[in-house]
């Protein structure tokens, strides 16, 4: 029953409002704009035990839990500092690349994009496919 007054209430807000700006201006795209306006917050979200969180500070707190999660350093081989680039750089020698590799890969660039640090463009290394990855 509350929630039926309150969606009533809105949309003779809103009636009102697009009556307002109808007559004042004629331009449908305001109305658009003025009743879109406002903030949008998430009024729940689930925890990671599947749990509803109604509290401000405890949805932001579970969100940004889960951004650090989601972007933690997976190469860290459990330990937070840098011994990982010693895990890597101490690993099996990696196999070469074979012609094939790399051709494709060289092929699949995309054309037209700005070059990087080392100044050349996706163009030239498309074109020089042959010579970039000779037979070994």
């Amino acid at each position: 029953m509350i929630k039926r007054k309150i969606r009533e209430d809105v949309r003779k807000f809103n009636d009102e409002i697009t009556e307002e700006i109808i007559e004042k201006t004629w331009s449908t795209k305001k109305v658009g704009k003025t009743l879109s306006e406002g903030i949008c917050l998430l009024p729940s979200i689930k925890d990671r035990n599947g749990t509803t969180i109604y509290d401000r500070s405890r949805i932001v707190e579970e969100a940004t839990c889960f951004y650090e999660d989601l972007y933690k350093d997976s190469r860290s081989l459990g330990d937070s500092s840098d011994n990982w680039r010693e895990h890597v750089q101490n690993n099996d020698q990696v196999r070469a690349f074979s012609v094939t590799e790399v051709e494709h890969v060289l092929g699949k660039l995309k054309r037209g994009r700005a070059p990087g640090p080392d100044g050349i463009d996706n163009n030239s290394l498309r074109l020089l496919n042959k010579e970039l990855a000779p037979p070994p």
